[in-house]
């Protein structure tokens, strides 16, 4: 029998198997005009009391969904909008949604969050395999977006579980393929000759510089502002990035928009000390962005960008891109994405001998174990450490006296 409710507790009993049993009323199905009864169960009554009142806490404010009908699309947007979209970066949360809109929801979003089971998550998984690129490249999705994917939705089910919505991950008991590392992309010491003699003809030729000589992400190239930057004591600071991300003004027709935001991570804030010839670039920039200014007079407004438009405006990323890559084919080198200068950089430090910690705090790694990756082992560094141990090999002379 139905114990005396308390209040707000609805109707909680116990069954003849031991486990506790509740109930309240949630309004009216608009189609049948039934009153809508959700249950809840547990081991204790408190338990169940406990998710009752969550619960009712909802129905009074409008936003409760039954858990035993709840779809999987019905959650993710709840938690998108409520967790994952408030706790990331803009730019984050780009790469998320369109997961979520292209990937996730177009394959489990019908299935009840409830009944949702290993294997359709493992079906997913298989599927996206042989799945087409969402940038209609040739080729297929890689095993790392695949690991990117399975991120998303394994932490959705973490927040489902912990809001009493599901009693268990079943996203932990999926295989995903094996996160195939690409090789590092660089130049080599012969293409750098090249690419730094050829650079100089570009109208970003400092922007490259600097990023091969600095190794700054192409974001915080696009972001810096004169005012980070001290060239005589050849001082530069690094506290913000470029990026583009969701426009989600209901009035304009743009999807995207371009927004600068704080550095990467903590470690991404940083302040470093310049080579000569970078801060020589820097001053010859600066001399020929001040004529731009006077051929626009009224029309420039002034951004204070160290790299900007003929009149003021921010980098397109896409634009300074092309240009890399035009200044690549008049060199004769095959392409490579702009991260490669940042890449080739920390590497023609290892091969000097730098010491890798020194390395990761001037790229800005919160974890050596990323530098590690950047770091490209090549021929010459191989051809050290054969040296180094050639000498331990060789048969030591013995001296007689």
């Amino acid at each position: 029998m139905p114990k005396k409710k308390g209040n707000g507790e609805g109707t909680i009993y116990k069954r003849k198997d031991g486990t506790w049993v509740g109930q309240i009323t949630a309004g009216r199905d608009p189609e049948s005009g039934r009153l809508k009864r959700p249950t809840f169960y547990g081991k204790t009554r408190k338990e169940v009391a406990e998710k009752i009142y969550e619960a009712q806490d909802k129905v009074n404010k409008g936003i409760f969904i039954d858990p035993s009908k709840m779809l999987v699309k019905d959650w993710v947007k709840i938690w998108a909008e409520q967790y994952s979209k408030k706790k990331n970066r803009q730019s984050t949360w780009r790469g998320y949604e369109t997961f979520i809109r292209n990937r996730i929801v177009p394959e489990l979003g019908d299935y009840k969050l409830s009944k949702l089971e290993p294997y359709h998550i493992q079906q997913f998984y298989n599927n996206l395999k042989t799945a087409p690129r969402l940038d209609k490249k040739e080729g297929t999705i890689s095993s790392g977006t695949i690991a990117k994917i399975h991120a998303i939705l394994h932490k959705c089910l973490v927040d489902a579980r912990r809001n009493k919505l599901i009693s268990w991950n079943p996203a932990d008991e999926t295989d995903r393929p094996p996160i195939e590392t690409p090789e590092t992309e660089i130049l080599s010491s012969e293409e750098m000759d090249i690419f730094l003699e050829e650079i100089m003809k570009y109208r970003y030729f400092a922007g490259f510089l600097l990023s091969i000589g600095s190794g700054l992400r192409p974001g915080e190239v696009l972001a810096l502002k004169w005012a980070n930057l001290n060239l005589r004591d050849r001082i530069i600071s690094i506290e913000e990035t470029l990026t583009r991300v969701l426009d989600e003004d209901p009035e304009t027709k743009n999807k995207t928009k371009i927004i600068t935001q704080d550095a990467k991570t903590q470690k991404s804030k940083r302040t470093l000390v310049l080579a000569r010839r970078l801060t020589a670039a820097l001053r010859l920039h600066r001399i020929k962005q001040s004529k731009e200014k006077l051929l626009a007079g009224n029309k420039y407004t002034d951004n204070n960008y160290v790299f900007a438009t003929a009149t003021g405006g921010c980098v397109e990323y896409r634009n300074f891109y092309r240009s890399f890559q035009a200044c690549l084919k008049k060199c004769g080198i095959p392409p490579v994405r702009l991260y490669a200068l940042r890449h080739t950089f920390a590497t023609r430090l290892l091969e000097d001998g730098e010491d890798l910690r020194v390395i990761q705090e001037i790229l800005g790694h919160t974890d050596i174990r990323t530098t590690n990756i950047y770091t490209h082992v090549t021929r010459k560094i191989k051809t050290q450490a054969a040296a180094k141990i050639d000498s331990h090999l060789r048969k030591k002379r013995v001296i007689q006296t």
